[in-house]
């Protein structure tokens, strides 16, 4: 299950970077296996300048290559981390 976590963004940008978000993923995962988890925190770098980015958290899909480049068309920085494994709550 891919998680895109937005770190450092504050209102409005924070819409329009989701709405992007959702957009470029749209038919490259199944929308069902995608979550957005919005971290409302300052993000700076050691100059105190705002410094938002985008975390993609996932574990090794076929859809790998394809989600990291429909997400770098997005205008902020990101940064991918595989997991070893993710274990859904039997439904």
């Amino acid at each position: 299950m891919p998680n895109v976590e937005l770190f450092g963004l504050s209102y409005p940008f924070d819409r329009e970077v989701k709405k992007r978000v959702a957009e470029a993923l749209k038919g490259v995962v199944p929308e069902e296996d995608v979550v957005i988890t919005e971290h409302k925190a300052d993000v700076t770098n050691l100059k105190g300048k705002p410094a938002p980015f985008i975390r993609l958290t996932t574990t090794p899909i076929p859809e790998l290559n394809e989600v990291v480049e429909a997400l770098k068309d997005i205008p902020i920085d990101l940064e991918v981390m595989l997991l070893q494994q993710f274990y859904a709550v039997k439904k």
